[in-house]
């Protein structure tokens, strides 16, 4: 009987440390700066590579505010916010940007960077509100 409650606290733990979100961040990289707060997250990295998930919270239906600069490399961005993974920009080596997006849904907003190879110099930035 112990064995068997030891075995499902076990299982309970492991299923609880792995969390509940269905992306996963995975990467190379070199002098990388992350964060990622209730409604704001930033990357900053002089070499990256792999893709790179923040999890935002909006209370009420809201804007993002995002920036990027790549110096070079590309990446891509994608959010999902219910519906599925959905692609909403793109930035290229020398490129910079800043723009916002309206997001009629409350709650949970995934933002993942995926990058094409390896970037250099990039900064991104972005803003729930």
């Amino acid at each position: 009987m112990k064995k068997v409650i030891s075995m499902i606290l076990v299982l309970l733990l492991v299923f609880g440390l792995a969390g509940c979100t269905p992306y996963r961040s995975h990467y190379k990289a070199f002098l990388f700066v992350h964060y990622n707060e209730r409604d704001n997250a930033y990357m900053r990295f002089d070499r990256f590579e792999g893709t790179m998930v923040f999890t935002l919270h909006g209370d009420t239906p809201g804007i993002l505010r995002y920036s990027a600069k790549l110096a070079g490399g590309s990446a891509t961005f994608f959010y999902d916010c219910g519906d599925g993974k959905t692609e909403f920009c793109s930035i290229g080596g020398g490129d910079a940007f800043e723009n916002t997006m309206e997001f009629p849904n409350r709650g949970t907003v995934y933002i993942i960077v995926e990058t094409d190879g390896a970037c250099e110099n990039g900064d991104f930035s972005f803003a729930l509100e």
